[in-house]
């Protein structure tokens, strides 16, 4: 691949409106989630404008990948040890440290300060 098509291709999103980048996005799509998904989306993108968007998931903070985010983690997940690096003020460290608890399954992550 040559320079100029990587450059082209990692490029940040063009914010021109709501069907911005949409044969990236489509690509994408199908590239992680495959061709069921993307026939979805494609059926429900019109439905996305109506009051019915929160009976496909559309209508929920993070839409229908929370539910798949949160079953591989419930499938996948290993233990992990999280080392948070400080210097100086300690409530920056607390205030991590907060964070990566309010977050993770305690069972499985570990937190070295």
């Amino acid at each position: 691949m040559s320079r100029r098509a990587r450059n082209r291709r990692n490029r940040a999103p063009d914010r021109r409106g709501p069907l911005a980048n949409l044969p990236r996005r489509m690509r994408l799509t199908l590239e992680y989630y495959g061709l069921v998904e993307v026939l979805r989306r494609v059926v429900t993108f019109p439905l996305r404008f109506t009051p019915l968007r929160a009976r496909i998931g559309y209508g929920t903070r993070f839409g229908p990948e929370r539910a798949f985010a949160r079953a591989w983690y419930r499938r996948e997940a290993r233990p992990v040890t999280v080392v948070i690096p400080t210097y100086g003020d300690p409530a920056d460290a607390i205030a991590a440290m907060r964070s990566v608890r309010a977050t993770t399954d305690s069972r499985r992550v570990r937190v070295v300060v």
